[in-house]
């Protein structure tokens, strides 16, 4: 049995954010040409507050997509988000705790809700005598506390907690959780992430998954959207070739994207440089020309840049960079990055 999961596309109205919806019907295209006839949408379905669900379950109703179970389980912006409001016979609303059996063979399906005031752990104990051990999947939507270092930037604050203990105690054969909007996997617990960017902090390439019960086996498929946002903070400070360096940083960015000319057309750029420089007309000149081509949410921000006459200070900086790119250690959940840290060592250097 292959499954398609998605979460957190909070839908409004088709007028308000037409690109969320699009998003949709290219996951249901893609699940119809792999002839898969399960979609799991693991929370946040709509957004807070909002309860027409007409133009979802058109999507749902459509002669291609009648044959494919979507299976809702509400997030915390679903509250009011129960099966009396849909009449589409393949719509099928999880908001209590549910187990659910697909067949003999197949793993036992748990579907948990967001739950105000609960853990993920505490309604996984009351259903424990039906979970064996490598032989259940958790559908929920909350946070996987082993992922402090990629929080919602949506919202703020904890919600209905996962912790690695949850799982050793009872031991599901995969997690997939929604509320979290970027895509994240450490190979138990995935978040397929929002299909679509909600705004420009929501960066890449969007996606959702197709996860094979039998095999045990996850695929990652892009979903295509109208826009892929691309949001970046650079910290410069001031060399010789303090342009050649910038357009050096601007380039290799540009390369990790991996897009294609039709992705290019889609991308949505916002840059920030902070630090110091010699020469900040310069500078602001080779971030335009490296960029043309693309398009700019808004004008490169290069108010955190400041002016400075002092080489050496630039040379003690290009060391501190040197020693930081050769360093390998895994950061912790409460580890600054190395950009934090070139960033203070910035600040100590100028007295800043």
């Amino acid at each position: 049995m292959k499954i398609a999961i998605t979460s957190d596309l909070h839908l409004r109205s088709r007028q308000d954010h037409p690109e969320r919806f699009e998003a949709l019907e290219n996951i249901f295209s893609q699940v119809n040409t792999l002839g898969i006839r399960t979609l799991v949408i693991a929370g946040d379905l709509f957004d807070a507050q909002f309860n027409n669900y007409a133009e979802f379950e058109a999507i749902c109703r459509q002669p291609e997509n009648r044959d494919i179970a979507v299976l809702v389980i509400p997030g915390n912006h679903d509250p009011n988000l129960s099966q009396a409001g849909f009449s589409a016979a393949n719509i099928h609303i999880y908001a209590a705790p549910s187990v659910l059996q697909p067949g003999n063979d197949e793993p036992v399906l748990l579907m948990v809700p967001y739950l105000a005031g609960q853990s993920m752990g505490e309604v996984i104990a009351k259903h424990a005598e039906k979970l064996l051990p490598d032989r259940w999947i958790l559908f929920g939507h909350g946070d996987w506390m082993g992922n402090a270092k990629n929080p919602n930037l949506y919202e703020g604050g904890w919600y209905m907690p996962l912790t690695q203990r949850d799982l050793d105690a009872c031991k599901p054969r995969r997690v997939f959780l929604g509320h979290i909007h970027a895509p994240y996997d450490n190979g138990q617990v995935c978040y397929a992430g929002s299909p679509c960017g909600m705004d420009n902090t929501e960066t890449g390439r969007r996606r959702f998954l197709v996860y094979d019960t039998h095999a045990n086996t996850l695929e990652s498929l892009p979903v295509d959207t109208r826009y892929l946002f691309y949001n970046r903070t650079f910290t410069i400070f001031p060399l010789d070739n303090e342009q050649a360096a910038v357009r050096s940083l601007l380039e290799n960015w540009i390369a990790s994207w991996s897009l294609t000319s039709a992705e290019k057309e889609k991308a949505r750029l916002r840059v920030r440089l902070t630090g110091y420089a010699f020469d900040k007309n310069s500078i602001s000149q080779v971030v335009r020309e490296t960029l043309a081509g693309y398009t700019l949410e808004k004008e490169p921000d290069l108010d955190g840049v400041a002016i400075t006459t002092d080489n050496r200070r630039g040379q003690i900086l290009n060391q501190v960079k040197e020693s930081l790119a050769s360093l390998d250690w895994p950061l912790e959940a409460d580890e600054p990055d190395r950009d934090q840290i070139l960033l203070a060592a910035v600040k100590l250097v100028y007295g800043r």
